[in-house]
């Protein structure tokens, strides 16, 4: 898993005009064994949290847990006794061991889990519960009861995928964003003043907000090489369109 390491991303960056085109290759810590010939990212914060070392945690305990699918062939598809707890809740529990794994995981980083089960969303629903947060075309989402949610949006033809994740919960969803060393970097001020870290790839983008409350990554699903490509200016226009002092 890649470290989304606050040092490691702004020394990156440049540190150059927030209107600039980008024009620096990142470099790129080496291949994580976990993961192969891929990236994967997380998206509960920097590597200095306590969120992004419990979603390693458990990301480690999974990649060695069942390597032979017995156990999980022994759940099968029938509901179990930790659904209603852990697997509404977006955790991937299937038996007592894993139940036990990610509470030790939560309670070592003082963390909290999700509850109450995931809610789908109508953009109305999302809206209506988190504020209008978004000037581009919505789609809907989910949301958890502590306020981590997901939505698709569109702006202008190109689609994107919004993810909050609030600080001091447990939260496992990763990103596979293929080869880090191809994304250039970036420190843009949106409008709504906060600063977010952007990351233009060949065929997808970033856009990373490190907030007081929460932790937003926004993947793109446009980059520099796409059939349309993605421009400097459109991105910086696409993360203009999120108002972060709301998330």
């Amino acid at each position: 898993m890649i470290c989304l390491e606050r040092e490691e991303f702004l020394l990156l960056s440049g540190r150059g005009s927030a209107a600039s085109e980008p024009t620096e290759t990142p470099q790129s810590r080496s291949y994580d064994p976990l993961t192969g010939d891929m990236h994967i990212i997380s998206l509960q914060g920097y590597a200095d949290s306590r969120e992004y070392r419990a979603a390693l945690a458990w990301a480690e305990f999974q990649h060695d847990y069942d390597r032979d699918g017995e156990a999980l062939k022994a759940a099968g598809n029938d509901s179990t006794q930790w659904d209603e707890k852990y697997g509404f809740n977006g955790y991937p529990v299937y038996t007592q061991e894993m139940a036990d794994k990610i509470e030790e995981i939560a309670e070592e980083y003082s963390l909290m889990l999700h509850s109450g089960g995931l809610q789908s969303a109508t953009v109305q629903e999302l809206e209506a519960r988190f504020g209008d947060y978004l000037s581009a075309d919505r789609y809907g989402g989910y949301y958890y009861e502590d306020g981590t949610l997901q939505c698709d949006v569109e702006q202008n033809g190109i689609g994107f995928q919004l993810r909050r994740c609030m600080k001091g919960t447990l939260d496992t969803v990763l990103l596979n964003v293929a080869d880090v060393e191809q994304y250039v970097q970036w420190e843009y001020e949106t409008v709504c003043g906060e600063t977010v870290l952007l990351a233009l790839g060949p065929n997808t983008a970033l856009i990373i907000a490190d907030l007081e409350q929460s932790f937003v990554t926004v993947n793109v699903a446009a980059g520099s090489q796409s059939p349309e490509p993605l421009t400097g200016e459109q991105f910086q226009a696409i993360a203009d369109s999120i108002d972060f002092s709301l998330l």
